[in-house]
């Protein structure tokens, strides 16, 4: 006995399922999204050490883009530049700051914006410029550095000052004050 079977429906069905499967790993791995994004420059005057390609941009704690590409500064290499994919409807401002942050003291490297009330105009594109510079702040490992070395500078100035007035003759001196003190009372 022979079954009838009908190829060309079942060609057909695994035509189909085959297509299906080539979209669903597509769609999965380009991520077939809907959202529009705009670009926009950082320029940062620190290391970036931490930060990537790809490394998340967060406004206030939100993820709302990546940075797309890292480069230093033709005309002063002490800045780099970063340039960020941010979702169309972020609300970046005048008064948006950018900085450098960490999950926790070892964590991943982001880039964190912050908003303010004060100033809610639209970013102007500079003279030469491609895309709207964010303005960067000092991230809180610079200035916890910045503070610790200033505090060792001033330490060592004290140093200074206190082996000068207890240096030489001083503590002799302050013996015969201490001594005709002493004998006036």
């Amino acid at each position: 006995m022979e079954s009838k079977v009908n190829y060309t429906l079942v060609g057909a069905f695994v035509l189909i399922l085959t297509i299906a499967l080539i979209i669903f790993i597509t769609w999965l791995s380009a991520g077939l999204s809907t959202k529009r994004y705009k670009n926009f420059m950082v320029i940062m005057n620190e290391s970036v050490a931490g930060l990537g390609v790809n490394s998340p941009v967060k406004y206030n704690g939100v993820n709302v883009g990546t940075v797309k590409k890292i480069f230093l500064t033709h005309k002063n290499p002490e800045q780099v530049r970063l340039l960020l994919q941010i979702e169309e409807h972020t609300p970046i401002t005048e008064g948006t700051t950018a900085t450098l942050n960490s999950q926790g003291l070892t964590g991943i490297t982001y880039l964190a914006l912050k908003g303010s009330d004060s100033n809610v105009n639209r970013i102007p594109l500079l003279p030469g410029e491609k895309y709207p510079i964010i303005k960067s702040i000092p991230s809180l490992f610079l200035r916890l550095d910045t503070t610790l070395r200033n505090l060792n500078n001033n330490m060592k100035q004290i140093t200074q000052d206190i082996n000068e007035v207890l240096g030489g003759e001083n503590p002799i001196l302050f013996r015969k004050i201490l001594n005709n003190l002493s004998i006036t009372s």
